[in-house]
């Protein structure tokens, strides 16, 4: 490829990304599926596709590093050998047997940080395909040990128990990716002794977030997660009195008043004031069971419930006017 070649590719990509650079269209995400949806025809390449991630891509090498960053790279090693020393690769499938749990991203990552290799000495890819190569890119799966049936003469010999995970989680993307990278990146560093004490697991996953997940760039955010919330830090709100996070995490229900003036919520009677007897009114309370519920209108308490105590009702004094008879015409004594 010559000079004049990677020019006229940095042309043409210039001229896919100008419009966002210069926000000549309504919608970037209408133009960038426009693009993506479309064929081109490119200097050297001749016919391609380009999805959203690489015109993005493009987008934000010329925001940073102008024209020159759309130019094609050259790989700086084409024409050499990348393959390992005999004894580099001997060394490497030997440390891969011994830590055959961790992922092949995560062991290459282990080799430069414990100093067994540089990241120069070996690339991803280069690990990649010699553990690929011999078979050592998984765990072998078979499974070896004695397994008989058996059944004990007398009950209550042995107990036995199991785990079943509770229900999965339906939210798709951020979350279920979360757990992934902690099952693939996090799960896999910890021994046997991390696992006696809940206090040591909790610390050696506050430094692993610290250390590895908060620092390292995010596929979909291309930079750090921790670069990402610094940059819009000063956009977040505190709040020195805890009550109000308290009270914009309470639970929302709808309830009508009974004509006794109470309220049913989860098989236990609130007191409401008879104001509201007949009334669907908006209930507020806390997740854990609740010893009293709130009224609210528009967004504003104006009411606390607390739970029926019949016993205590039955020797309350009442408000209620008392009956006359002599004003009903009524005789005086009865």
């Amino acid at each position: 490829m010559t000079e004049k070649d990677k020019e006229l590719i940095a042309l043409f990509r210039y001229g896919l990304i100008a419009p966002l650079l210069t926000d000549t269209v309504t919608s970037h995400t209408a133009y960038l599926d426009k693009i993506s949806a479309q064929t081109h025809d490119v200097p050297h390449y001749g016919i391609r596709t380009y999805n959203r991630k690489t015109l993005l891509e493009w987008h934000r090498l010329y925001r940073r590093h102008g024209f020159d960053a759309l130019k094609p790279k050259v790989r700086t090693d084409k024409g050499s050998s990348r393959a390992l020393p005999a004894e580099s690769a001997k060394l490497l499938l030997t440390l891969r047997t011994e830590n055959i749990h961790l992922s092949v991203k995560l062991f290459h990552e282990w080799l430069i940080h414990e100093g067994h290799f540089t990241s120069s000495d070996c690339s991803y890819s280069t690990v990649y395909r010699l553990l690929k190569k011999h078979q050592l890119l998984k765990p072998s799966v078979a499974d070896t040990s004695d397994r008989r049936r058996f059944a004990h003469v007398d009950i209550n010999t042995l107990w036995q128990t199991d785990v079943s995970h509770g229900p999965y989680l339906t939210l798709k993307g951020k979350i279920e990716r979360f757990f992934k990278t902690v099952r693939s990146r996090f799960y896999p560093l910890l021994t046997d002794a991390d696992l006696l004490d809940l206090e040591v697991l909790n610390q050696r996953f506050e430094a692993w977030l610290a250390r590895d997940y908060h620092h390292k760039v995010h596929s979909s955010l291309n930079e750090a997660p921790m670069v990402f919330y610094m940059r819009g830090s000063d956009r977040i709100r505190h709040f020195s009195d805890p009550r109000v996070i308290d009270e914009a995490f309470l639970i929302r229900v709808t309830r009508k008043v009974k004509s006794d003036a109470t309220i049913s919520l989860h098989n236990a009677l609130f007191e409401a004031s008879p104001m509201f007897i007949g009334k669907s009114v908006d209930i507020r309370y806390p997740n854990e069971c609740p010893d009293e519920i709130y009224l609210y209108e528009n967004s504003v308490r104006i009411f606390t419930c607390r739970k029926v105590i019949m016993t205590d009702n039955a020797i309350a004094k009442r408000n209620n006017n008392a009956i006359s008879y002599s004003a009903l015409g009524g005789v005086p004594h009865v």
